[in-house]
């Protein structure tokens, strides 16, 4: 099934499609995209909000402490090559 992305987010994904094609964020997570990240010398970057993540996980059925350890280990723990996107406050919230 294709994620279903906001117009909001849409347009994040359409400016970095010009800058930096390479850059990705994890799959299924588009809501969770904040925002770019730019640095001097370096390609500009998605900027994901970990929160955001951690609640869609648990809305896919996953225990609290299951979406801890998959972000954990699949997501943030995952480098996959110089697009690789950057993630914004680790703050595991309890609520869905």
């Amino acid at each position: 099934m294709k994620e279903k992305i906001p117009k909001a987010k849409q347009e994040i994904i359409d400016t970095m499609e010009d800058s930096n094609p390479e850059a990705m964020w994890p799959t299924g997570h588009a809501n969770a995209i904040v925002g770019i990240v730019s640095r001097c010398g370096s390609d500009d970057l998605f900027l994901m909000d970990s929160n955001i993540i951690h609640q869609n996980l648990m809305k896919e059925g996953m225990t609290e402490e299951e979406a801890m350890e998959f972000f954990d280990y699949n997501i943030i723990g995952s480098y996959n090559g110089t697009g690789t996107p950057y993630y914004l406050g680790i703050d595991y919230c309890k609520e869905v």
